[in-house]
């Protein structure tokens, strides 16, 4: 962000989803005192592959691969390098290059949101179908038949998306459960499965 932008508020969210294939998403969201690019991160110890739209990419390291994607913010310029900012010390003084990943805005602004989902698999398997959601109250991905949704807005705790309807920050669809990360109401449907003062992480069945 630069060292002259006054972080004003930051908030991270994340779901575990227990699929076909495990997997993470993570939404954070930014707002700062002046426009700014905003910069997300990664490391490594192999160089990432990085997807034709820039919208993602690829660690590999020995049988093991973790596939990552952005569903937001839409346009982002990534770039990596294999050098430390400060060389090693210590015992790790000498140490090989390793890989740092930047997942950097296009324009800047005063705020932001990065959703992103976070994929392991084995390489021996067939990397897993990442689709991103959209729709006018929600956002976010489907992983082989697991649903994650998000809202739409910086700030807003809003979900919509076909049958459900959610004041959360996250919403994930999955094996027939529905789990939601800090709710306060969900609703499947013309049915009302949770609704309190407080925010509250659960899981609850869809049927």
């Amino acid at each position: 962000m630069g060292p002259a932008a006054t972080c004003k508020q930051a908030s991270r969210s994340a779901l575990m989803v227990a699929g076909a294939f495990p997997f993470y998403v993570i939404l954070d969201q930014l707002s700062v005192s002046r426009a700014v690019r905003f910069q997300w991160l990664a490391h490594a110890f192999n160089r990432m592959q990085v997807q034709s739209d820039a919208q993602g990419f690829t660690v590999a390291q020995k049988n093991v691969r973790l596939a990552a994607r952005f569903a937001c913010p839409s346009r982002l310029k990534i770039t990596q390098h294999d050098r430390f900012p400060i060389a090693p010390e210590g015992r790790a003084k000498g140490s090989p290059p390793q890989w740092h990943l930047q997942a950097e805005t296009t324009q800047p602004a005063k705020e932001v949101r990065f959703l992103t989902a976070l994929v392991p698999y084995r390489a021996a398997l067939r990397a897993p179908a990442i689709r991103r959601l959209e729709s006018p109250h929600a956002e976010g991905f489907q992983v082989g038949s697991a649903l994650v949704l998000a809202p739409k807005a910086h700030g807003s705790r809003r979900i919509q998306y076909e049958h459900i309807e959610a004041d959360a920050a996250l919403v994930a669809v999955v094996r027939g459960k529905i789990f939601a990360a800090e709710a306060t109401r969900l609703k499947f449907g013309t049915k009302l499965l949770f609704a309190s003062a407080e925010r509250k992480s659960i899981v609850r069945m869809s049927s």
